[in-house]
């Protein structure tokens, strides 16, 4: 990389009242957008009714499985697994 094209992301490069944030939504983590009473969100009827609109045709039908793997990660963390 060319010393004129580097970018500083430490952070010094951010003023000292800068605060940095971080979100999740249940979209992105749950999936099972058909599972215990839910229905589709508008972002499940987007992505699945029309999934030339994102770009890799991606959806958040199993997403990281949180709602199914709940149980799986709650005994890890107890160590009973």
């Amino acid at each position: 990389m060319c010393e004129s094209n580097k970018i500083d992301f430490t952070r010094r490069a951010f003023g000292g009242d800068f605060s940095f944030g971080a979100a999740t939504s249940a979209y992105q983590i749950e999936g099972t957008w058909n599972a215990g009473g839910k229905g589709m969100s508008n972002w499940d009827y987007f992505t699945q009714m029309k999934p030339g609109g994102v770009a890799d045709a991606s959806n958040g039908c199993v997403a990281v499985d949180h709602y199914n793997m709940f149980k799986v990660y709650m005994l890890q963390q107890f160590s009973a697994l």
